[in-house]
């Protein structure tokens, strides 16, 4: 309603600045982002700079809608500020969840690069923000189909970064995020010499700065016997154990250590409300491992305490993420879920 008035107060009045914010307002609340970005292309050329709140108008309800999982057109939404304020590090960090979930892996990528090493300005304080950032773009690469790209664009970095204060500390993160891609496409060289100093213990050869993902790509490249060999030897050793423990868990269901890992996604003491890109929650993990031990109906119970990530109902999410055994025990739970569903409404209609 407030969209249509605005549109005939512009009708007798074409430079009511104040209807094209109403109207574009209005559009975005609708998530009719192509109508709000025409409106806002107007109203732009008539007051150059003049957008004020409409990108966090956006961002908001782009957050909204992630909330609701409405990923692909919270995706759209989260795109608006990014045509108004091309990479803004205020409106990329939703982009890029945004994209992430909804499958987009491309565009996640890019976006959660561009975190990483903005094209103008300083990168963010290197710490777990930067470092989250690094990972969930190479993660997102080799989603993608994209790990080559995604190792030239690391390769093109670390002579950028080698020029700042803390260059040594993120190149040495990157080096490891290029190793994982690489050996995501077959080239085990780099991760074997990591591997090396991991199981000789030789931390003093070495930077400690996310040594955990090394396991996690030899996880995430279908090599869960060597995750579940190396990751052990860091719980305790990196920054952050609770990350270790976790990763660890994944590997041990990947490899079909279900008591292992079910203790393990049990004892992990993480935030639970922290959102990661990869919907890989214990109670996930739970659902998975007690489905892998024939605790079927343990497995559909947890299985319904994830569904503030509904990411897993999509095979094709799943598949670009995780390995064959976890996306094929998943595929299971749904499909499981699904027939017990039906059942129980064919049921239900028989006896009305």
């Amino acid at each position: 309603m407030a969209a249509e008035l605005s549109q005939h107060a512009l009708e007798f009045e074409p430079v009511a600045l104040e209807a094209y914010l109403v109207r574009i307002r209005a559009l975005l609340d609708a998530g009719d982002v192509d109508a709000a970005w025409e409106t806002t292309q107007q109203f732009l050329k008539i007051a150059p700079g003049g957008q004020g709140e409409l990108p966090d108008v956006a961002r908001r309800r782009a957050e909204q809608l992630m909330l609701a999982h409405e990923y692909a057109q919270a995706e759209r939404l989260a795109e608006y500020p990014l045509r108004i304020l091309p990479n803004h590090p205020d409106y990329l960090p939703v982009y890029a969840r945004a994209a992430f979930a909804a499958g987009d892996f491309t565009h996640a990528a890019d976006a959660y690069w561009k975190l990483c090493l903005p094209a103008s300005g300083p990168p963010p304080r290197e710490g777990k923000e930067w470092e989250r950032a690094l990972a969930a773009s190479a993660d997102a690469f080799a989603a993608a189909g994209e790990a080559p790209r995604g190792i030239a664009a690391l390769e093109a970095a670390r002579a950028t970064v080698r020029k700042m204060d803390d260059g040594a500390s993120r190149e040495a993160a990157i080096q490891v995020e290029l190793a994982g891609l690489r050996l995501y496409t077959g080239d085990d060289k780099a991760a074997r010499r990591y591997a090396d100093y991991i199981r000789a213990g030789k931390w003093g050869e070495i930077p400690l700065v996310d040594l955990d993902r090394i396991g996690f790509w030899y996880y995430r490249a279908g090599h869960a016997e060597q995750a579940v060999d190396l990751l052990p030897r860091l719980v305790g050793v990196t920054p952050d154990s609770q990350d270790v423990i976790l990763e660890l868990a994944w590997a041990q269901l990947e490899y079909g250590a279900s008591q292992a890992a079910a203790a393990g996604f049990r004892n992990w003491r993480g935030s639970a409300a922290e959102w990661r890109p990869r919907a890989d929650s214990p109670p996930m993990g739970l659902a998975l491992s007690s489905w892998l031990m024939g605790q079927h109906e343990d497995a559909l119970r947890w299985f319904t305490a994830t569904q503030q990530r509904p990411e897993w109902l999509n095979p094709r999410w799943v598949g670009a993420l995780y390995p064959s055994n976890t996306a094929r025990m998943a595929a299971e739970i749904v499909r499981e879920r699904a027939r017990r569903e039906a059942a129980a409404k064919s049921l239900a209609q028989s006896r009305r």
